[in-house]
């Protein structure tokens, strides 16, 4: 069986694969790892549409100091959303899937701090709007604006 995130990007890269997994690990009854793993391949996905957006915008020198002052890389946090908003231009909280979203930080907090039990439909629940969000980080990602050319560059051509 083809688990649903196989799918969502041709590239095996790395949030791809760990959604792979959170679907292989709901199969075997692991639901608070399938949860994890999700809301994970979410983070690493806005930490490399940050990191991007950085590399292109004039605030370059400034990406070390800021992704320290950054809690996570949780677009729940409204920090990082704030600061991702800022960088992009995309307004994901006015997402389709962010309602669900949040709902997904809730469980994987309640799964990960208080040891709350989630149950198959929640893990589904995660992992399908994980899927969803990573496809719109990688949107997002193929929108970073190429580097304007430096004056030696544009006088040299």
């Amino acid at each position: 069986m083809v688990h649903p995130a196989a799918h969502i990007i041709a590239e095996r890269d790395y949030p791809a694969q760990l959604l792979e997994t959170a679907g292989e690990m709901i199969e075997r009854g692991r639901y608070e790892v399938s949860v994890v793993t999700s809301q994970m391949a979410c983070e690493i996905s806005v930490e490399r549409v940050l990191r991007a957006y950085f590399k292109h915008q004039p605030v370059m020198h400034l990406e070390s100091a800021i992704e320290d002052l950054l809690p996570s890389y949780n677009l729940a946090n409204d920090k990082v959303r704030n600061l991702y908003t800022a960088l992009t231009n995309d307004r994901v909280s006015q997402a389709h899937f962010w309602s669900e979203y949040k709902t997904v930080v809730s469980i994987r907090n309640k799964a990960v701090h208080a040891g709350m039990r989630v149950q198959e439909s929640q893990a589904q629940l995660v992992l399908r709007v994980c899927i969803l969000v990573v496809k719109h980080l990688g949107r997002v990602a193929l929108e970073v604006p190429l580097p304007a050319a430096k004056p030696s560059e544009r006088d040299a051509n």
